[in-house]
């Protein structure tokens, strides 16, 4: 699986850059709709819509990070890489996934809900 070179093949990278986009897309669309798109009636709170977008433009910002090193800079080395592009996503995704979490439970607990 190490052997593998995805950056070589086409269709990897095509569906590589249709789940960034979809989550750029879906960052996009949560700090500009109030309302649900399903469902009309159902409101979520300001606080999930903005760390829920904040979370989506920390997985955009990890595509496009992993695509730039991984063809433009660090071609060469690929443990340099993948060990700069991990150590990057675990520095942005999971602080800000376990901020978003804590202050999620901490706002729906305050109001009774959990």
């Amino acid at each position: 699986m190490y052997d593998y070179q995805g950056l070589q093949d086409v269709f990897f990278i095509m569906l590589y850059g249709m789940a960034g986009f979809f989550a750029m897309l879906a960052c996009v669309y949560l700090l500009l709709r109030r309302g649900n798109a399903f469902a009309e009636d159902v409101r979520s709170s300001c606080v999930l819509r903005r760390w829920t977008a904040a979370f989506m433009a920390a997985i955009v910002a990890s595509h496009v990070w992993w695509y730039v090193l991984g063809t433009c800079f660090l071609t060469d080395d690929r443990l340099v890489r993948n060990i700069t592009t991990i150590m990057l996503d675990h520095v942005t995704l999971v602080p800000l996934t376990m901020a978003g979490l804590v202050a999620c439970f901490v706002t729906e607990a305050e109001k009774g809900s959990v």
